[in-house]
Formats: structure tokens, C-alpha cells, sequence
């Protein structure tokens, strides 16, 4: 099972339509983590729709931002199953560049 974790690199803000402080993009970086210690990772600038802002509801004000509230439109406008996928063929890259030496492969013989 692979554990995920979202991480915010930054955040672009400016006014719109007479809001100040207003996030129109997130660098987000999504990793992966298999049992084995094994990681792979995504990262991203993801761009937000804020054409609606200062006209309809359910504006965040800038002071009251949470990391879920990013988190949360980073899932909306990202299809997490191609997500999960890139990770997890990191994960895989990483597993392939290990090489396992038994006893009597060691350079110095048994």
C-alpha cells in the first residue's frame, strides 16, 4: 500500500475583481511512499479558475487559507488516478536501480 503525502512549494496571489490576495496558482508536489521505503513524487504549477471571485460564493479569504482548502482544489482539478500512476512508476524506477548482492557474489568471494 503507498502512502501519499501533498506538500505546497508556493503560491501565486493578486487581486481580482477588486479582491486583494487572491491564489491563482499552486507549485504542489505529491509523494509516494511503498512499505518498503521505496518513493516516487509528482510536482506541478496547477492553475486555478478565479474568474468567479468577488462575484459568486465560497471565497476563502488569504488569512483564513488552510493547506487542505489548496489541497482540496488541487484534487478537483487533477485527476489523482494519473497522479497516482507517474508516483508509482517512480517507485518503480527506484526499485529497478537497486541491486541485491547475495553471499558469494561479494567482490571479495565467500
Amino acid at each position: 500500500m503507498i502512502v501519499y503525502t501533498f506538500d505546497i512549494a508556493s503560491l501565486k496571489k493578486k487581486t481580482v475583481n477588486g479582491v486583494e490576495n487572491t491564489v491563482f496558482s499552486v507549485v504542489w508536489e505529491k509523494t509516494g511512499y511503498d512499505p518498503d521505503g521505496y518513493t516516487g513524487s509528482f510536482k506541478i504549477s496547477t492553475q486555478l479558475d478565479v474568474s468567479g471571485v468577488g462575484i459568486g460564493t465560497g471565497y476563502i479569504d488569504y488569512d483564513s487559507l488552510t493547506k487542505q482548502d489548496v489541497i482540496n482544489w488541487i484534487k478537483s482539478l487533477t485527476n489523482e488516478e494519473d497522479v497516482n500512476e507517474v508516483i508509482a512508476e517512480g517507485i518503480q524506477r527506484s526499485r529497478d536501480r537497486e541491486t541485491k548482492v547475495e553471499s558469494g557474489d561479494f567482490p571479495w568471494g565467500v
